[in-house]
């Protein structure tokens, strides 16, 4: 039984986006599959990136496997057989002893490193032998060995306003490794702390947002029965950007299937003494209770941005059976800067193409139909309207997803099933408990009346696509899709991008070849809520999907096509394709420059197209009538964020997290 989950889904996208499925032989282990997509990173990524986050598949083996393995003194030498059935990348091993990491060396290097590198071509084969020497082991005693392997655990995404590193820094490898020890070992340089976890009893209530009733079969499931969940955050477990001065204080808490773990806190890939001065603490988790550790950081001498996560590794023979090492997500610590205040006071008026005020650092923003703007920090949503003035403020974590609605907007948190619903003014007028399943995907009807939820079924391998009323009395199931063998088929819904006037736009895969290996492509779609007219479009290699209202983007109901990065030396289109979520049909605007079509928006109305060019640091609009550019604007420095409201005739942008404006009107150039 697997047992342990952190943002661990079967997303039908990211098996030609970005998934890391290996098959692990000699002792299987569940695959790390990724949740979030990591398509949409081509939005604000370099050329020198451009041809990641697309097909990794690998198979992990151990040459020569032995039931039972003795230590004397030398090194035990294990040769990993790696298998690239996709592009090529780079996997780094990791050992850990005991549940401690410990320094290993190589046939190809003698020096004794806490993690080595291996690069596979792509479809190829490579061997990797390590040496593995049970440090802090005595004679008589069995140590429990893991050998784990982290796909590019350097990348880092350029554009860090959006936060996901599935699969680059997920772990994957073989199952646990015994190890009879005949010979006192090395002693291991890193210590455990003896502090004790809090702990209180689990009560229904605390239950509650882990229980949810299967729509089918009306069979109640509780997560906490079937896996085990272990989260590290700063405030929110959802939040995906940390801010810290000198010193950080984390949160550790583990739930559901009883496992003993050793727990070691990383900065920049660095293990950290954050228990008391010692690397380690031991989280014991049970079925019955709510563990909790409070991890503290010295991060003086430290500054800048860095990755920061959590392994938890068993330490306990006893557990080599069924306990795994495990990983939290990547999150993003920027060390010294100041964390985004809650705008209080209207900022000052400002001339078009200046900052509109102090909001702290923006990372989304959005239009309403109104006009309203909003944006979103690492904690707040903030509503200004089109002269500046602030009309509200909400405290929401950065990791909720903001829909634009016709009148407000929606928080969604799709891993915490909870929706709230704003007005224009931020406040909250709804709060819906949706039914929660592994990886579903909510989206609210744009005027409010119903919601809509995407998930698949672990057991069946059926995904389902639902509606229900915001009082959540009135379920319908929309589209029941089965995984199918045959090429062009739709295997699932992974996103859902709009809700409106009884149609629902959605993202997904189909299978586009099964030979000579398994391949799946993005497609765009959507039905009306009664299963009905069903259509999808299957994407070119090389385009995907920008959403639209279900991620602060006001546009018209349309699927904005863009294209990713291509290869140095080909040649590149320089068209936008728009897809009507009505029956699919397709229009097209041709830019002046190929480096548009990375990142562009529509505005409410659907009358102009606002592309930006990266290479060049400029803004276009274009008419989508004639395809007629009306406006163009040199920028200062680099953007990534764009919108655009035909209302007031505006076009918004963000610079290193600053908000920006500027007017444009219709037959300027």
């Amino acid at each position: 039984m697997m047992k342990r989950l952190y943002g661990m889904s079967l997303s039908l996208l990211l098996l030609c986006t970005g998934c890391t499925g290996a098959s692990s032989q000699n002792g299987p282990k569940p695959s790390l599959i990724p949740s979030d997509s990591v398509s949409d990173t081509s939005a604000g990524s370099a050329a020198e990136i451009r041809d990641e986050n697309r097909n990794f598949s690998s198979e992990l083996s151990i040459v020569d496997f032995q039931e039972h393995y003795v230590y004397d003194g030398a090194p035990i030498p294990l040769t990993y057989r790696i298998k690239n059935n996709g592009q090529a990348f780079d996997y780094a091993f990791l050992v850990f002893v005991n549940g401690k990491q410990t320094p290993y060396a190589t046939a190809a290097d003698s020096q004794a490193r806490m993690s080595h590198q291996v690069h596979l071509a792509a479809e190829s084969e490579a061997e990797l032998t390590l040496y593995l020497e049970p440090r802090g082991c005595k004679q008589g005693e069995t140590a429990l060995c893991c050998i784990e392997a982290m796909l590019n655990p350097d990348y880092m995404l350029p554009d860090t306003s959006y936060v996901s590193f599935t699969p680059h820094h997920s772990l994957n490898g073989t199952a646990p490794i015994l190890v009879e020890v005949r010979a006192d070992a090395p002693d291991a340089e890193t210590a455990v702390s003896d502090i004790q976890a809090d702990e209180i009893l689990m009560t229904p209530e605390l239950e509650k947002p882990y229980i949810y009733e299967q729509p089918m079969t009306h069979e109640t499931v509780n997560r906490l029965d079937i896996m085990t969940l272990l989260e590290c955050f700063q405030n929110d477990p959802l939040e995906p950007y940390l801010l810290a001065e000198e010193a950080l204080s984390l949160t550790v808490r583990g739930a559901g299937i009883s496992g003993k773990y050793l727990v070691g806190v990383y900065v920049g890939h660095e293990l950290q003494k954050a228990f008391d001065g010692c690397e380690y603490a031991v989280l014991d988790v049970e079925r019955s209770k709510l563990k909790t550790l409070h991890p503290k950081i010295d991060l003086r001498g430290m500054t800048g941005l860095h990755h920061i996560y959590m392994i938890a590794v068993p330490y306990d023979p006893a557990d080599a059976a069924d306990t795994l090492p495990f990983k939290t997500s990547t999150k993003l610590l920027q060390i010294g800067g100041e964390p985004p205040a809650e705008q209080t006071t209207a900022p000052a008026q400002t001339e078009p193409g200046t900052e509109t005020g102090s909001i702290g650092a923006v990372m989304r923003i959005g239009v309403l139909p109104d006009g309203t703007v909003l944006t979103q920090t690492a904690d707040t949503v903030t509503a200004l309207a089109p002269d500046g003035t602030v009309r509200g403020s909400a405290a929401e974590s950065y990791m909720s997803r903001i829909q634009l609605l016709d009148s407000g907007f929606a928080v969604i948190e799709n891993r915490g099933a909870m929706i709230r619903m704003y007005d224009e003014a931020c406040r909250q007028i709804r709060e819906i408990r949706p039914p929660q399943h592994d990886n579903t995907r909510y989206i609210v009807s744009s005027d409010g009346r119903r919601i809509a939820y995407s998930y698949r079924d672990a057991e069946t391998n059926i995904s389902y696509l639902m509606t229900d009323s915001i009082d959540l009395d009135d379920p319908k199931t929309v589209l029941k899709i089965a995984l199918s063998d045959r090429a062009g088929a739709l295997q699932g819904v992974d996103g859902l991008v709009s809700y409106r006037e009884g149609r629902i736009a959605y993202t997904g895969a189909v299978l586009s070849q099964r030979q000579p290996r398994e391949d799946y492509t993005v497609c765009c779609g959507a039905v009306a809520e009664d299963g009905s007219g069903n259509w999808y479009h299957t994407l070119e290699k090389l385009q995907y999907p920008s959403v639209n209202l279900a991620s602060m983007h006001g546009a018209a109901d349309c699927f904005i096509i863009l294209q990713d990065y291509d290869s140095p030396g080909k040649q590149q289109g320089k068209q936008v394709h728009l897809l009507s979520v009505n029956d699919g049909s397709e229009q097209t605007v041709t830019c002046q420059s190929a480096d548009e079509t990375h990142n562009a928006a529509i505005s409410e109305d659907g009358h102009y197209l606002l592309t930006l060019n990266e290479a060049k640091h400029s803004l276009q609009v274009y008419s989508i009538k004639t395809g007629q550019q009306l406006w163009h604007k040199s920028l200062d420095a680099d953007a990534n964020k764009i919108c655009i409201c035909a209302k007031t005739e505006t076009v918004y942008w963000l610079e290193f997290g600053t908000l920006k404006t500027a007017a444009f009107t219709e037959g300027e150039a």
